[in-house]
């Protein structure tokens, strides 16, 4: 009959700066248990950071030579919370052992001299322990693979919905949507979130409540009850419009933010077309975000470079190309992932650039534009270029879905069958 267990599968640890104790311990259990031994805690530490996927029991000594046993044992509880710790003490150490135990540092702790045949009896138990809670983890990672997925899946079914649900208001709005998740390459993990956390049922009401908050926000954003009111079809009158005045208006409102923060704008409007035709509430609108979200993610003292110019494929009386170069860390797009990945959470910054991004693209792809960005090596490190048609042609509106972006931007029935299933 095969064993339940492998206990080779993980190793254990042992520290201990008498040398006797060591190949002691090796001798006992080195044919009965994967072994790696350290004569003191800093060795030790540099041996768990080195082989932590492969190590399940961490066996320590407490009196050792500079770092105490305690203390190393507080450290691989930091670098890899789930691994079984033991500390090993004298009689005289007998209070260090109750701290250990009281502040939650320790599994267990061993009395010197150890005997061999009930040390092989808790080490037996201890690696069962961390197999099993191992093994745990691994199905809760894998239930929480595909539900990650489910839930990626109607955030981006929900953004393309809300798109086709304000095609009244907003033109190409599910171009704009598609082109928000493709513009910057995704690859989200699950880093963020601990595995106890898929536990708790509060977790799930919380993604909820986000989506909905994420889709209010951008509405907020694109102030579409005030745009609505342009005509019976939502789309605004067109008229011409001044590029480079709207833009040095929108920079000289917020002139202010920006000589607080340090930042530097220059705006080279040379070559600027003088006039355009196109939707003025909209085109101040998006010069609004543009300009915001330069200050959400330009970090103080950097300086940056605005240019209105002709651009795009078409021939250069065609196209306005507005083109941002800034050497931030933080792109104008990284907050993708904090909208398209309900799990991300360790950046609040990123949420609000997301959902400016989002903003921006659908108010771009209205006016008939489009948008590209550029990562660099060097000072210049981002560069966002939007195109704009010079003179809007408006084709047929798209028929409007407002009852299809309820359901599926709410999707209740998903989320009551999470929250349920999590419950029970």
């Amino acid at each position: 009959m095969e064993p339940l267990f492998d206990y080779k599968k993980f190793a254990i640890l042992y520290v201990d700066d008498e040398e006797k104790s060591l190949k002691y311990f090796q001798r006992a259990f080195g044919g009965k248990f994967r072994v790696f031994v350290a004569s003191n805690a800093k060795d030790g530490y540099h041996i768990l950071e080195e082989r932590k996927d492969e190590i399940g029991i961490l066996l320590t000594d407490q009196r050792m030579p500079g770092e105490k046993g305690v203390e190393l044992l507080g450290k691989a509880k930091a670098l890899k919370p789930d691994i079984i710790r033991i500390l090993v003490t004298a009689y005289s150490d007998f209070d260090a052992a109750i701290d250990a135990v009281n502040t939650g540092m320790i599994y267990k702790y061993i009395s010197k001299p150890w005997d061999v045949a009930d040390l092989e009896i808790t080490l037996r138990r201890a690696l069962e322990y961390f197999m099993m809670h191992f093994e745990r983890n691994q199905l809760m990672r894998q239930k929480f693979t595909a539900l990650h997925k489910t839930l990626i899946l109607d955030r981006v079914v929900g953004l393309t919905v809300l798109a086709s649900g304000i095609t009244h208001v907003y033109r190409n709005s599910v171009e704009a949507v598609r082109s928000f998740m493709e513009i910057d390459s995704m690859n989200p993990s699950t880093d963020d979130l601990q595995i106890s956390e898929l536990n708790n049922p509060n977790l799930y009401r919380k993604l909820y409540m986000q989506t909905r908050e994420q889709i209010r926000r951008v509405i907020d954003l694109l102030q579409l009850e005030e745009m609505s009111t342009a005509g019976d079809s939502g789309v605004e009158g067109l008229s011409d419009v001044q590029a480079d005045a709207v833009l040095q208006k929108v920079l000289d409102s917020y002139r202010t933010q920006f000589e607080q923060k340090c930042i530097d704008v220059r705006l080279d409007i040379g070559r600027c077309p003088r006039s355009m035709t196109s939707e003025p509430m909209r085109f101040e609108k998006l010069q609004n975000l543009i300009v915001q979200n330069l200050l959400l993610y330009v970090p103080e003292h950097s300086p940056v470079h605005i240019t209105l110019e002709p651009g795009g494929d078409e021939p250069s009386d065609t196209q306005l190309l507005i083109r941002m170069e800034e050497g931030a860390d933080k792109t104008p797009i990284s907050g993708t992932r904090a909208i398209l990945d309900p799990f991300f959470t360790s950046d609040a910054l990123m949420h609000h650039l997301g959902l400016n991004l989002l903003a921006i693209c659908l108010l771009t792809y209205h006016l008939g534009g489009t948008m590209s960005y550029k990562s660099m090596e060097g000072t210049i490190r981002n560069r966002l270029d939007i195109s704009i048609p010079l003179r809007l042609v408006r084709g047929p509106a798209s028929p409007t879905e407002l009852v299809a972006l309820e359901k599926a931007l709410i999707n209740e029935a998903l989320w009551e069958t999470v929250i349920s299933q999590m419950e029970d």
